[in-house]
């Protein structure tokens, strides 16, 4: 939550004409817990299946997944 919020946080850039405008991003972040895992690419893809979750949901926040097979 400290990383989506840092980023939602407004910044200002400066276009070829020296114009400033203020921007600002969003995140849809996706993280999993684990001890082990037999194959490093569950991890990965529990991570991705949990970020596609939290942009499904609306987007800009966390999602966790939770259901990992340890080895």
């Amino acid at each position: 939550e400290a990383i989506r919020h840092s980023l939602a946080q407004n910044y200002e850039l400066r276009e070829a004409d020296g114009k400033i405008i203020t921007h600002h991003c969003f995140a849809s972040i996706g993280v999993t817990l684990f001890n082990r895992a037999e194959d490093d690419n569950a991890i990965f893809r529990a991570a991705d299946s949990a970020m596609y979750r939290a942009k499904a949901a609306g987007r800009n926040q966390v999602c966790v997944h939770h259901h990992i097979t340890l080895s």
